[in-house]
């Protein structure tokens, strides 16, 4: 007979002990466990167990579980992370802005070109300028047709309007004003104001203003050198408001009304023509805040002299044709949409925007207004090399958020420490040797400028 005594099996027999690897030679499965001979065990119990022996110390870790302080800290990093996603949804809705402005401003470039030579603009014949002249008409011909043809009066073989020799022709301004240097096509400004120069803010300037007249590499002509250009109807009245429109204002961002269910789309506004029943639609609205105007630059002396029609040379000069496109432009142009500012480089990309006549950190100040990164703005000078008037568009990068008195900036040429603003640029190259004594030209909302040179054309729809 055999008693298992915990891990040994004892013949009582032979008196034996037997181990559990001897069991195997006996047939006996180590593994499984042989019920003990024991006395009043009860049927509820294993007769396999043994009481344990080991006594365990009391434990220290408490029972485990969260504490208020765990949930409220938890809330408390919840609520920077969904702060954090709540201030991505403004981000994004700029962002979503700011592509729908650049998409738009470069699609109104192109189709801007398209309808400069579709509808015959380049073709100085057709000019007008912004003006009254001397007494003359509103809107004087840029080209003065000659009358001893036939039949007169012929513009193809006319000659400037304002040669620099003219006397007064505006007002109390003493100076003669010139046929200009750049010219821009703004027939929806000039349908507003009429003022010849442009920016407005050159008008304000007291005579002559010309600030490169007794340079050291003169520019001919007293008067700001850039002159302000309209276009004339097939009857040969300038483009009014309304014409204008039709052309140089964007018809594509459609006007729309959000329904009070934010789950419906928008709904499109239509103009309706009420005279019927039901009314019929007419045409659909659009919110208009896309403009654009036209620069149109001389690259060189020659190129200026053959913009007559009646110069052997006219067609074969190139210029600088830049289509501006504006978001939200001012109807009537002004002091305060269009700037003017001394300007000149600091390094390659970097220009500085002061005033050396009054000194005037407010005037910097107000010359910045609303000028932000992405917009554009124009740079002026005289080429010193070649005398040749220069204008240039650059994108904006980056610019001072505050205007520097400390006095650490001194102009070129000069002893004055003005207040300076600094602007970091993009654009095309700017001559060496030319850096200094640059004009800024500003103007809030523009948003994109595309640049060709061109060459002025003779076939137009409007040319009888």
């Amino acid at each position: 007979m055999m008693f298992d005594l915990g891990c040994l099996i004892v013949d009582v027999k032979g008196g034996d002990r037997i181990s559990r690897n001897s069991t195997r030679k006996r047939g006996i499965n180590p593994g499984r466990c042989i019920p003990r001979l024991r006395v009043g065990l009860r049927k509820t119990e294993n007769p396999c167990s043994f009481p344990s022996t080991i006594k365990h110390p009391p434990s220290n870790i408490p029972r485990s579980g969260i504490s208020l302080i765990e949930i409220l800290v938890s809330i408390f990093v919840l609520l920077f992370g969904l702060m954090g996603v709540a201030a991505i949804f403004p981000v994004g809705n700029h962002y979503v802005i700011e592509g729908e402005k650049f998409d738009l401003g470069s699609s109104l470039t192109q189709n801007a070109f398209e309808e400069l030579s579709a509808r015959g603009m380049l073709q100085p014949e057709l000019w007008l300028y912004a003006s009254t002249i001397a007494g003359g008409p509103l809107n004087s011909d840029f080209i003065v047709p000659q009358t001893n043809l036939t039949p007169p009066p012929n513009k193809t073989k006319g000659y400037f309007n304002m040669p620099l020799t003219t006397p007064p022709l505006i007002g109390d301004d003493t100076y003669p004003f010139g046929p200009g240097h750049a010219f821009v096509l703004d027939p929806l400004g000039t349908a507003n104001i009429s003022e010849l120069r442009f920016p407005f803010a050159a008008s304000t300037l007291p005579g002559p203003n010309n600030p490169w007249f007794g340079a050291t590499v003169p520019l001919s002509g007293n008067v700001w050198p850039i002159r302000r250009l309209t276009l004339p109807q097939a009857n040969g009245v300038p483009l009014n408001t309304a014409v204008g429109e039709t052309i140089f204002r964007l018809r594509d961002d459609l006007a729309v009304t959000q329904p009070e269910e934010d789950d419906r789309p928008s709904i499109q506004n239509w103009d309706l023509d009420n005279s019927v029943v039901p009314p019929r639609l007419l045409r659909r609205q659009y919110k208009g805040d896309y403009s654009w105007l036209a620069t149109i630059v001389p690259t060189s002396s020659e190129a200026l002299d053959v913009l007559q029609p009646s110069s052997g040379g006219y067609g074969e000069a190139r210029y600088d044709v830049s289509v501006v496109v504006f978001r939200r432009r001012e109807v009537a142009p002004s002091a305060t949409s269009e700037r003017l500012i001394q300007a000149e480089f600091i390094n390659d990309g970097e220009i500085a925007i002061f005033d050396t006549i009054t000194n005037d950190k407010l005037l910097v100040d107000a010359a910045m207004e609303d000028i932000r990164p992405g917009n554009w703005i124009a740079l002026a000078g005289v080429n010193q090399t070649t005398g040749v008037f220069m204008m240039k568009w650059y994108r904006i990068l980056a610019r001072d958020e505050e205007t520097d008195e400390t006095g650490n900036f001194m102009p070129f040429g000069t002893t004055a420490t003005p207040p300076v603003r600094y602007l970091t640029l993009d654009g095309p190259d700017w001559p060496e040797g030319s850096f200094t004594d640059l004009r800024a030209i500003l103007m809030p909302g523009v948003i994109s400028v595309a640049t060709q040179q061109l060459s002025m054309e003779d076939f137009s729809l409007w040319k009888n």
